[in-house]
């Protein structure tokens, strides 16, 4: 099960290697997401980062290695996307490879 916790507008999904969640559209697998609220919570920038690369997740040791570069990839987003929440009049869900690319 992903655990959630809430930072400010921020609610981030913290993902384990017990609890990846599979998308296929992307043929992958969720490591990091949150979603940022905007400042009426009615509306929120889903944000996921996504791995494709079946070498990645392997073993323990490699798969934990990625969730960590995804947490990180995540931060970064984040704050990339933040002051846009304020202007949302609907969900928006933004999912991006682990080298940092929108998924079309």
């Amino acid at each position: 099960m992903v655990e959630h916790r809430r930072v400010g507008n921020v609610r981030y999904h913290d993902y384990s290697p017990l609890s990846l969640e599979y998308v296929p559209r992307q043929d992958g697998y969720i490591i990091a997401g949150a979603d940022i609220y905007a400042p009426d919570d009615r509306y929120h920038v889903a944000v996921r980062v996504v791995v494709t690369d079946r070498h990645a997740i392997r073993d323990l040791a490699s798969l934990n290695a990625t969730i960590s570069r995804g947490r990180v990839l995540l931060d970064r987003l984040i704050d990339e996307y933040r002051s846009g929440v304020d202007w949302l009049s609907d969900d928006v869900t933004l999912t991006f490879g682990l080298d940092g690319r929108l998924f079309s």
